[in-house]
């Protein structure tokens, strides 16, 4: 659970698309709690990418209210989240932002009002939706 939480603080680092005025510097967590799910969300945010084909929904932190929901996923590859990377390019996700190294590696991506904040380790893939 310790590198699920990791996984949100990335993901919260690479929320700079979402900004909507210079003073909003991200996504607050205070008022937002991990719900366990089992099965991939269905809502207006995720119905904005591919649900992946690996991995295990885990929990999601659902802030639809402020434009912001993630949903993070266990038992995944690095491999397999950097093919989900790939396809949501090939959907027309552009990169506007990523870093990575041998243990992590967090990208954002943005289509038209949609700004995707991703974040992985081996075993664990995090995605922040956040519409503008």
């Amino acid at each position: 659970m310790k590198k699920l939480w990791i996984l949100a603080a990335c993901l919260l680092l690479l929320t700079g698309c979402a900004q909507t005025a210079p003073q909003d510097t991200g996504w607050n967590l205070a008022d937002t709690t991990p719900e366990a799910i089992t099965t991939w969300p269905e809502n207006e945010f995720t119905a904005q990418i591919p649900q992946p084909q690996a991995g295990t929904p885990d929990y999601v932190l659902d802030s639809t209210s402020n434009g912001h929901y993630a949903v993070f996923l266990r038992g995944i590859s690095m491999e397999d989240s950097a093919a989900y990377v790939d396809l949501l390019k090939l959907q027309g996700y552009a990169e506007v932002a990523g870093e990575g190294n041998d243990v992590s590696v967090g990208t954002l991506l943005q289509k038209g009002q949609t700004c995707l904040s991703i974040a992985y380790t081996d075993g664990e893939l995090g995605i922040l939706i956040t519409k503008k």
